[in-house]
């Protein structure tokens, strides 16, 4: 028994020893082959050297791949870089790739230290992590010739710009995240589909077009691009292009919106954009949303676990695309609103259809002196669809106009003056009316020996020696008389009046 175990122990080790050294097939240089076709036309990939994990061809800093190597008198073309080949090459910073490569495998360069890289056009295919975690990596010019481009691809590089060729038709998932130096990308019109976190933690991209043959973007596709430019309207953030900005809706402008009215050139409502992260905020806060009739695509869990979502208001006449769990833990009762011609009986699994809206008007409201009114408006009771938006009316202010003296100046103030709102509202204003302080004795001399005093509706004035003057509250004059040891100066009407002869001066109040 215990031979027997020492040769099955003894194979198995020899087995391993020749996995080792049958890694690949031949090494010519310094760069190492596996036979992919055997029959004309003859053709390999390069491989890695050594057994699992690759022994990363260590100290190679620079490969020159050749289009056409030989082995054993066959002439065979060099077609692929196979998966791994030069995976955690750490050494590796510059590589020469043939126009005979069509494809570059899986991790082929990941974890190198290539600088950057020329992608010949008879290239069709990269990858998936083909450069990943290429840290110093900052330019790659990817050809026309390339349709694929795998998930991961490009991620943790340290590229700064990129532009996608028009032979791409989607960009799968992971493609260009975690890249922090990434500013710029060029998205072409080929596009269709962007993949679950494309771009994310991109956050060195500020702007990002996205052209309208766009259909659909995936969950995350630029999370926590942190200077990334969005274009708002309403309580939602959306990516587009000059023509349309608002082609598609990314996400809520944040998890405590009540209700959102998309933009009606949405035409497709992202993976996840109202879902939020319960651990953190609870359920959504949404109470009603507006999607107009341009939606042509709900995206998967776009409105998961908004329970709060009370109302939904329609705008188009058939119903969009919604892809799976779009209202997963949306109350299935609540009610639509759609248009009143709308032919189905049901909308994305709700069956609860209003047509034609519930329409109330909203009363105007009288603007006031001091409160803002509002013109009359309308909207749907059911989803509160606004028909007739109701405009605010600014407040008129108060308009005061004509002042009455107050009859309150002294010789130490200016008196005042008082207005009521002329609109009614029985406010009032009182202000300093300037020129009216009442002037003080210059001889104190003659203030002392000349008598000035009212008795009645008369102003008696006692050893005057010049002309005397009196003048009313508003400074007119209103009596006058000449010089002598007593002088009565009869007055019309009651109030304050200022007596002036010499050089004295004297208020006096006549009853």
């Amino acid at each position: 028994m215990i031979k027997a175990m020492k040769r099955l122990f003894t194979v198995l080790f020899a087995s391993l020893l020749a996995v080792q050294v049958w890694a690949y097939n031949f090494q010519s240089g310094n760069l190492c082959y596996n036979i992919t076709s055997s029959n004309n036309p003859y053709a390999v990939e390069v491989t890695y050297e050594g057994a699992w994990p690759p022994s990363n061809y260590s100290g190679l800093t620079t490969a020159t791949i050749p289009e056409k190597v030989t082995y054993n008198g066959i002439e065979y073309s060099v077609t692929s870089i196979g998966d791994y080949a030069f995976n955690h090459c750490s050494s590796l910073t510059s590589v020469t790739i043939p126009n005979s490569v069509t494809n570059i495998g899986e991790a082929a360069f990941a974890f190198t230290g290539l600088t950057s890289i020329t992608i010949p056009n008879s290239v069709t295919c990269i990858g998936s992590s083909a450069f990943q975690n290429c840290s110093t990596l900052s330019t790659v010019t990817i050809p026309n010739s390339v349709t694929n481009i795998g998930d991961y691809a490009f991620a943790h590089t340290g590229l700064t710009s990129v532009t996608i060729p028009n032979s791409v038709v989607s960009i799968d998932r992971g493609t260009f995240s975690e890249c922090g130096d990434l500013k710029t990308v060029t998205i072409p019109e080929s596009v269709a589909s962007i993949g679950d976190y494309a771009f994310s933690g991109c956050s060195s991209l500020t702007s990002v077009t996205i052209p309208n043959s766009v259909t659909s973007m995936g969950y995350g596709a630029f999370n926590d691009c942190s200077s990334l430019t969005y274009n708002g309207y309403d309580n939602a953030y959306y990516l587009g292009n000059s023509e349309n900005p608002y082609l598609c809706l990314i996400k809520a402008k944040s998890e405590y919106i009540t209700s959102c009215e998309i933009n009606g050139k949405c035409k497709f409502i992202c993976n996840n954009a109202f879902e939020v992260n319960a651990f953190l905020y609870g359920y959504s806060s949404l109470t009603s949303v507006t999607i107009p009739n341009s939606v042509t695509t709900i995206g998967a869990a776009a409105f998961n676990d908004c329970r709060n979502l009370t109302s939904i208001c329609y705008e188009g006449n058939s119903e969009p695309t919604y892809l799976p769990y779009a209202f997963t833990n949306v109350n299935e009762t609540i009610p639509v609103c759609v248009p009143a011609d709308y032919a189905s009986t049901s909308w994305c699994g709700f069956s609860n259809l209003i047509k034609g809206h519930n329409k109330v008007t909203d009363a105007a409201v009288l603007a006031t002196c001091t409160e803002s009114g509002k013109t009359e408006g309308s909207h749907c009771s059911v989803c509160g669809k606004v028909f007739v938006a109701q405009e605010v009316i600014p407040a008129f202010g108060h308009e005061f106009v004509n002042y009455v003296y107050n009859n309150d100046a002294t010789t130490e103030a200016n008196g005042t003056e008082t207005a009521v709102c002329e609109r009614g509202c029985g406010a009032t204003d009182t202000r300093v009316k300037e020129g009216t302080k009442l002037a003080t004795s210059v001889s104190e001399s003659a203030a002392n020996t000349i008598n000035i005093y009212a008795i009645g509706n008369t102003i008696v004035v006692e050893n005057a020696t010049e002309e005397i003057r009196v003048y009313n509250a508003m400074g007119a004059l209103v009596g006058r008389d000449v010089a002598r040891n007593a002088c009565t100066i009869k007055i019309n009407n009651p109030g304050v009046y200022i007596v002036k002869t010499g050089g004295a001066v004297k208020r006096v109040v006549v009853d």
